[in-house]
């Protein structure tokens, strides 16, 4: 029984035709016929569109390639890999093989949950660069769809982590303003004043240790100065301590200020080491080193610089200099801007070198990531992946791609769809299938099957009009061909009158008027392959003055 559609707007309406129209109502004559019942037919081929939509396309209703007799179920999608860049995660997989490819559906979601992914874009390529903000973080999911829209495995219940490098400019201005809060840069860029300030104090000593000794083979002159002062539980000091040795094959001079504070529960320390030593070792070899240390702690924080310069017994030169702390930075004090802060050309923070502006000869980076390459020439030993390349040439080998769009190949093998608006073959075309909307232009062509056409216009059945008297020439042609002509007719009652036909010389027809002779005559023969024929003829008396004659293909 065939359901009927219900008038109305009302709910049971609207439900009843929905159902009807879904086939779940009826006998399922009235079912709504969808794009994907149209490709499974072969009627039509799903392309794919921007944002996972798809349109329809012509089809060859062959059950071809296309069709759904030669789609398979989608694979599992293999080396999927995200890259997170600066504004872009770049998505990568390798392109299955399967028959019907059409697309690849990408999915994400901010945690590492499947369920919550949401469709983010499709892509027929390998390749696909999702554009996220800066220091994101995400999850990332794929899986492939044939061209009936049927959907494959993901290529993980686990989502593949991707993070992009935050903004520099905003990684920059952020250190900018932790560092200009140091109180180095208040204390470097203090003039030098002095003061005298009277303090009283609770409590204080002043210390002062002078030694000298000298022996046969060795001299020392040592010097303590303590100063301290306390107050309950707070004590501060400097110690001062100036010391020299000189031995038979070594001497060494060194210098120690210390300055101390503490409180019950803190104490701070900053103390200078100058130290220079001269030795000779049993064999002979002279070594000598020359260091200066800075340290400064309060509490369990410490921080430091160093400068050591000298050589070693194999006289190897040892020229370094060492900073100890989290934060190391560089600014100019002559030049502040105008919020009274300094700008920051290079630091060191946590253990990454933030560098606001740099020029270099030469460099030797393993991992670079840029927001943007400006370069005369850029070099990529392996490959170059990205899902947009805007050029104005491309070479590879056989294959050229010039600024004007015109491509030059060896050889190509297309899957898809080509749409073209003129075109030219030198060669041989061959193709399974094919659907010609427009005019088919060729030279020559052979058809082994059958050929329906409503109209066709050519030699394949051709007429030829002959002026009796006259010579017609058939150029010859690679089949044979069967000839003959209209009925050539005189009156029975006609006084006189004769026609004849010759081809290739032999006569093939003849008729004559009156007398009811030969008056009704069809001349008929067959050309060979790849041979002239020629058609002559005479006439005397009443008879016509022309014959139309027609060729056709065996």
């Amino acid at each position: 029984m065939t359901a009927k559609f219900r008038a109305g707007k009302d709910q049971t309406a609207v439900l009843e035709n929905v159902e009807t129209l879904t086939g779940q109502r009826g006998d399922g004559r009235n079912r709504a016929v969808t794009y994907g019942d149209l490709a499974t037919l072969g009627l039509a081929n799903l392309r794919q569109l921007g944002g996972g939509k798809v349109a329809l396309t012509h089809g060859n209703g062959s059950g071809g390639s296309n069709a759904g007799g030669g789609v398979q179920k989608p694979s599992k999608p293999t080396n999927f890999k995200a890259t997170g860049g600066f504004a872009y995660v770049l998505l990568e997989w390798d392109m299955p093989n399967y028959r019907g490819r059409s697309l690849t559906e990408i999915y994400r979601s901010p945690e590492d949950n499947l369920a919550n992914a949401v469709l983010i874009a499709s892509s027929a390529a390998g390749v696909y660069g999702d554009p996220v903000d800066p220091d994101w973080k995400g999850y990332y999911w794929i899986r492939h769809v044939n061209s009936l829209g049927d959907p494959g495995p993901f290529n993980d219940s686990k989502g593949t982590f991707a993070q992009t490098h935050p903004d520099p400019a905003a990684i920059i201005d952020v250190i900018k303003e932790q560092l200009n809060k140091s109180p180095l840069i208040s204390n470097l860029t203090e003039k030098l004043e002095t003061n005298i300030k009277n303090i009283g104090t609770v409590d204080s000593n002043v210390k002062i240790l002078s030694e000298s000794v000298n022996k046969q083979n060795s001299a020392m002159a040592k010097r303590v100065t303590d100063v301290e002062t306390s107050s309950q539980t707070n004590a501060s000091a400097v110690r001062e301590l100036s010391q020299s040795v000189s031995e038979r094959f070594s001497s060494s001079a060194e210098r120690v200020e210390k300055v101390e504070a503490a409180t019950r529960e803190n104490n701070a320390v900053v103390q200078t080491n100058a130290k220079a030593i001269t030795e000779i070792d049993k064999n002979g070899s002279a070594s000598y080193r020359a260091m200066w240390s800075a340290k400064a702690q309060a509490g369990d924080v410490t921080a430091g610089i160093g400068i050591v310069a000298g050589r070693d017994a194999n006289g190897n030169t040892i020229s370094q200099v060492a900073v100890a702390a989290n934060q190391f930075f560089i600014f100019d004090p002559n030049h502040p801007n105008d919020k009274t802060t300094y700008a920051i050309p290079f630091a060191v923070v946590d253990g990454k070198v933030v560098i606001d502006e740099l020029i270099a000869k030469d460099a030797v980076i393993k991992i670079l990531a840029a927001q943007t390459i400006i370069a005369d020439s850029v070099k990529a030993g392996i490959e170059i992946v990205s899902p947009f390349i805007k050029t104005a040439r491309i070479e590879s080998g056989n294959f050229t791609v010039d600024q004007n769009g015109n491509m030059t190949a060896k050889n190509a093998k297309i899957e898809g769809e080509i749409t073209a608006t003129s075109g030219s073959f030198t060669g041989t075309v061959n193709a399974k299938d094919g659907v010609f909307r427009g005019t088919v232009y060729a030279t020559d062509g052979e058809f082994s099957g059958t050929v329906y056409a409503n109209k066709i216009v050519g030699d394949v059945v051709k007429p030829i009009i002959h002026a009796i008297g006259s010579t017609t020439i058939i150029p010859a042609e690679p089949f044979i061909r069967r000839i003959f002509s209209s009925p050539v007719v005189l009156a029975t009652n006609a006084p006189n009158g004769t026609v004849n036909i010759y081809f290739n010389g032999n006569n093939v027809m003849s008729a004559s008027a009156g007398g009811g002779r030969y008056n009704n005559a069809i001349a008929i023969g067959v050309i060979s392959a790849n041979e002239e024929f020629k058609i002559t003829s005479d006439r005397w008396g009443e008879s016509p003055p022309q014959v139309v004659f027609t060729v056709m293909k065996f």
